[in-house]
């Protein structure tokens, strides 16, 4: 358990000291006058002297490799020679890129990941002599980088900068700035250093007014890693209320064991032992305990691990957030953990034997057992029951999210629909006419592919001041908040599948004049009365100089993406087609006419035919795939949760078959008497039964509160559930417990309704 949360607080990098690491991000500047670009900073940083060996340049590229018969398209960037050095990385197999003069090396060598080695190898153990068709051209593979080296981007091949843009970065998209920290120099020093070059280059380029500066961040620190938030979140709470769960039930033995060699301890007391030599009788029984808990524990984690990281999903092995792997960190905390369990634990019966009063523990009846140890043990049942149910509501919550999201209905089938989103900025990297005309290509090029049934652009812009200004019937014009709405082309309703259910969809002539279409949501928000169709609406205030448009239709409510709340209503939606827009970064979507993947494989080769740097930035998915990744994520954490709901469990029935199976040993005497007095069976049981349900309703009743308060703070992951679906879940997750713990009582209960009279008074 500890080396998952491990993995999750401190994923795995494969690069030297990933923590001095930077990201360097140039700000400011004037777009009026030529601003340096990201390589010219790049440049500068490398003039420096304290820079030129320890920063190194990236940028994106697009690849598609040949190996015998099969083509296939792999994430690239083009680097300096240098990057691995700065990552800190060496190739497993051949070597890195040999640098001719600092910048330049040789054109014709790459360095591939490990997966695409293992697909395009065939029998070849070494990359030594081998070569490879990237781009239909011929270059040699000179080194392999280990697993899990995929930096920047997911990279799985890197290429040299080509000659002619050693000087001046022309023709690098996407470039990126990388530095590694030395030892010995302060954070300060570096952003000192850093200022200074930014003023020479503003001084240089005649930018004081808009003076440069540089920004860094660490691509590999935790604060960049949002997803693993939750993750660590629902994984710590589960593995400290395990853990708690076990350290009570310890607790609770080692406490009857001490009562029940109260006697034996006397003895040696009687006999003059001292109280130290009492204390450290008990502790060193202890710490035998722990001592073999931890080495089967040890053992079992190395199994365990290979069995996580099978489970673990592909998106969080994908973004290095998860790797199970047994590290020094995981061994001193379980170790120190295991030894304050031992001193804590352990030292309470230590104390109390070296307390003890060898006449009073003499003289004291062998069957018989206070109320007040009674209670002693009941408390720590109580509070194992109460943990418990924190974990099995835990677990039920997420199953149920799990089950939720499975059957999330978008309104619409998403089934066939791919997404393609583009990172590109800027018209100079998409050549000609810019951006406009590339997207206005590329929905050409897609729709009329076979394997495309339809297709349409869209993207999200927001309302002047987020408010939206709309014709009111009988009152002029009014105002609403509105914080979005999306722009899409005539055939975005039709490719997703979202029906009209007032007017019309939108035509091909509407690209030119402009409309609108609503969704309910919208159209009760602006018109509750009804009457939407023919209105006129502007993304503006009112006296603003912005366009109207006429709504045309209004559609039925659906989600168009990952939705906040899986149980809520979509909200308001407005649809504009507008001829006015050239907006520099757009999505398309698509529906395929049979294979989704076919689909998205032709798109990233048409799109690369008009763009190969657009394609290599473009993430060409399913629709639906920030759900599948909710959706496996959610049943990831159901299924640990509800690992450690089933061993927590498992451990609180061990505690309660333990408490009830050792008061009834030590309360044989006065049981023996009872049946002897008249007693029947049945009235034993019952006695036996109502002091294990007292302690199990008490546990069920303080963790019904606590577990409604940890319901609470996995809303975040538990889309949908509100208050009244919170019911089903808790009285199952009680009737569990409840049920568990009164079965590890029937044995207990068996034994002392059996017991002889006779027989136990000779031997008491």
């Amino acid at each position: 358990m500890f080396s998952l949360v491990d993995a999750v607080v401190h994923p795995y990098v494969p690069y030297r000291d990933p923590e001095a690491i930077y990201a360097v991000i140039p700000k400011g500047g004037d777009r009026a006058r030529h601003s340096p670009t990201t390589y010219e900073h790049f440049l500068a940083l490398r003039g420096d002297a304290r820079f030129r060996d320890v920063v190194a340049v990236t940028a994106l590229a697009h690849a598609t490799v040949r190996a015998g018969a099969r083509t296939r398209d792999v994430k690239a960037v083009t680097v300096s020679p240098n990057l691995f050095r700065v990552l800190g990385v060496a190739p497993a197999l051949g070597r890195g890129f040999a640098s001719l003069d600092g910048l330049n090396t040789d054109e014709t060598q790459v360095v591939i990941g490990e997966r695409l080695w293992r697909q395009v190898r065939g029998a070849r153990r070494t990359p030594r002599g081998m070569t490879l068709m990237v781009n239909d051209r011929a270059y040699t593979v000179v080194g392999v980088m280990p697993d899990g080296v995929d930096f920047p981007f997911g990279a799985e091949l890197w290429m040299p900068i080509p000659a002619g843009a050693v000087a001046t970065g022309d023709g690098l998209p996407g470039v990126a700035i990388w530095y590694r920290r030395e030892r010995g120099v302060s954070a300060g020093q570096v952003q000192t250093e850093l200022a200074a070059i930014a003023a020479r280059v503003s001084a240089e380029h005649r930018l004081l007014d808009k003076p440069i500066h540089y920004r860094t961040w660490q691509p590999f620190s935790s604060p960049f890693r949002p997803a693993a938030d939750p993750v660590h979140f629902v994984l710590g709470g589960a593995v400290a209320v395990v853990l708690l769960i076990a350290c009570a039930n310890l607790s609770n033995l080692l406490l009857a064991r001490g009562v029940a060699r109260r006697r034996e301890l006397a003895i040696r007391a009687a006999l003059g032992a001292s109280r130290g030599a009492l204390a450290r009788l008990v502790l060193a029984e202890c710490a035998l305990i722990v001592a073999a808990g931890a080495v089967v524990g040890g053992v079992v984690t190395l199994w365990a691990n290979d069995i996580v990281r099978l489970t673990v999903p592909r998106a969080l092995l994908e973004l290095g957030l998860i790797e199970p792997r047994t590290s020094w960190r995981a061994f001193a905390f379980a170790l120190l953990i295991a030894l304050g369990t031992m001193v804590v634990f352990g030292l309470l019966p230590a104390l109390r034997a070296a307390a003890t009063d060898p006449n009073d523990a003499l003289k004291d009846g062998a069957g018989i057992t206070t109320r007040e140890g009674r209670r002693r043990y009941s408390v720590l049942v109580i509070a194992e029951g109460a943990l418990s149910m924190v974990l099995l509501l835990g677990a039920a919550l997420l199953v149920r999210t799990a089950r939720g999201i499975a059957a999330f209905d978008f309104g619409y089938d998403p089934r066939a629909l791919i997404v393609a989103s583009n990172g590109v900025y800027g018209k100079r990297w998409l050549g000609g006419e810019g951006a406009a005309r590339f997207y206005d290509e590329m929905l050409t090029r897609v729709s009329s592919l076979p394997e495309a049934r339809s297709a349409a652009l869209f993207h999200d812009a927001r309302p002047v001041g987020h408010a939206v200004t709309f014709e009111d019937a009988g009152r002029g014009t009014d105002s609403r908040f509105l914080p979005a709405y999306r722009i899409v082309t005539p055939g975005y309703l039709r490719t997703l599948g979202i029906r009209i259910t007032e007017g019309r969809d939108f035509e091909a002539g509407d690209a030119v004049t402009g409309a609108v279409v609503i969704n309910h949501a919208a159209a009760r928000l602006l018109w509750p009365f009804g009457g939407a169709v023919g209105k006129m609406i502007k993304f503006a205030p009112e006296d603003s100089a912005r366009r109207w448009y006429r709504v045309v239709g209004v559609a039925r409510d659906a989600f168009e993406a990952r939705p906040e709340d899986a149980g809520a209503e979509p909200g308001p939606r407005v649809y504009v087609v507008t001829p006015d827009d050239d907006a520099p970064k757009r999505s398309l979507v698509a529906r395929a006419a049979a294979d989704p993947s076919a689909l998205a494989m032709v798109m990233r080769r048409e799109i690369a035919t008009l763009s190969p740097v657009a394609s290599a930035a473009m993430h060409i998915e399913p629709w639906t795939e920030s759900l599948d990744r909710a959706a496996e994520l959610a049943r990831f954490l159901s299924a640990l949760f509800g690992s450690f709901a089933i061993f927590g469990l498992a451990i609180s029935a061990i505690g309660v078959y333990g408490v009830v199976s050792y008061t009834v040993s030590r309360r044989l005497r006065e049981l023996a008497v009872r049946v002897a007095l008249g007693a029947a069976a049945r009235d034993v049981w019952r006695l036996v039964m109502h002091d294990a349900a007292v302690m199990l309703l008490a546990g069920t009743g303080i963790g019904a509160l606590a577990a409604l308060w940890a319901a609470w703070s996995l809303r975040f992951l538990a889309w949908g559930l509100g208050d009244a679906h919170l019911a089903l879940p808790l009285v199952t997750a009680e009737v569990v417990l409840l049920a568990v713990g009164f079965a590890a009582c029937v044995a207990p209960a068996r034994r002392a309704a059996g017991v002889d009279p006779a027989e136990t008074m000779r031997a008491c």
